[in-house]
């Protein structure tokens, strides 16, 4: 999870690096996982609800499969209605901001005081051109736990780039463009690849704590997704319900190990969105 913007801006109503103000709102994302194991259809269903103060995104509260609340993300803006931070109580993540453009993230654990990661950004032709990650020791789950992306990429995105790299040390990640979009992403660890529709993406401007570089860049939505990491290439397609020009459901399947050697299962993966 990396991200991007330039001339698709026509798409939202924000008008600088950093804020997101989509003209359709998200209210509520419903994600839910199944699989089949015999003639038994085992599921899951986790929840976000959107809340809104006005035109910015004020923090969303996440739900597991009984409605219980298990957290929540808050974003607080600078004078420019940019996002300047997020957090969940544990975590936050400090955007700083540059000649116009989001020049870096730091996230950080909010109880002992020590860094997580810290993604710095560089642009060329006023697009995003690449992204230097650094990973310090204190590496933890919670960022990608409350990515509100997460219900969006597959496992095997969130799992590249939350393991770039793996504990500590720097990742270079070089990114390419066709138009407005993002279509490659490099780094030394791992290589995605994507093609989309030509439909609005609703969280295009959208930095949220682990921070998803095409997603959040491109104008449109993927609908193909290559990963490349470790010599195994993975390919997920993403099939799309429309209101008018923006998604309103995403389904795909994913394969998932389990704890017999050599047997996957086949995940059905269904995502809903609320405006």
């Amino acid at each position: 999870m990396i991200a991007l913007f330039a001339v698709s801006m026509v798409f939202t109503s924000c008008t600088k690096e950093g804020q997101y103000m989509p003209k359709k709102k998200i209210s509520k994302i419903v994600y839910t996982r199944s699989h089949k194991t015999g003639d038994l259809v085992v599921s899951n269903t986790q929840s976000e609800k959107w809340t809104w103060g006005g035109d910015l995104l004020s923090y969303i509260d996440y739900y597991d499969s009984d409605e219980h609340r298990t957290g929540t993300l808050i974003f607080r803006y600078d004078d420019e209605r940019r996002i300047e931070e997020a957090e969940d109580g544990t975590y936050s993540a400090k955007y700083d901001y540059d000649d116009g453009h989001l020049e870096e993230i730091e996230i950080s654990n909010l109880i002992t005081g020590k860094k997580y990661r810290k993604m710095e950004f560089d642009y060329k032709g006023g697009k995003l051109a690449s992204v230097e990650i650094t990973t310090y020791d204190h590496k933890g789950n919670a960022p990608l736990a409350f990515n509100p992306l997460r219900f969006v990429f597959s496992d095997e995105v969130a799992e590249a780039v939350m393991s770039m790299p793996a504990t500590k040390g720097v990742e270079h990640v070089t990114v390419t463009w066709i138009g407005n979009n993002i279509t490659e992403i490099t780094s030394g660890t791992y290589y995605a690849k994507w093609t989309y529709d030509d439909k609005i993406n609703p969280f295009k401007g959208f930095f949220n704590m682990e921070y998803s570089i095409d997603q959040t860049h491109s104008a449109n939505n993927p609908i193909r997704e290559e990963i490349s990491k470790d010599g195994k290439v993975t390919v997920v397609d993403y099939n799309y319900e429309y209101d008018g020009k923006y998604p309103t459901k995403v389904k795909y399947q994913t394969e998932s190990s389990t704890f017999v050697p050599g047997y996957t299962l086949t995940l059905d993966n269904v995502t809903e969105y609320q405006y």
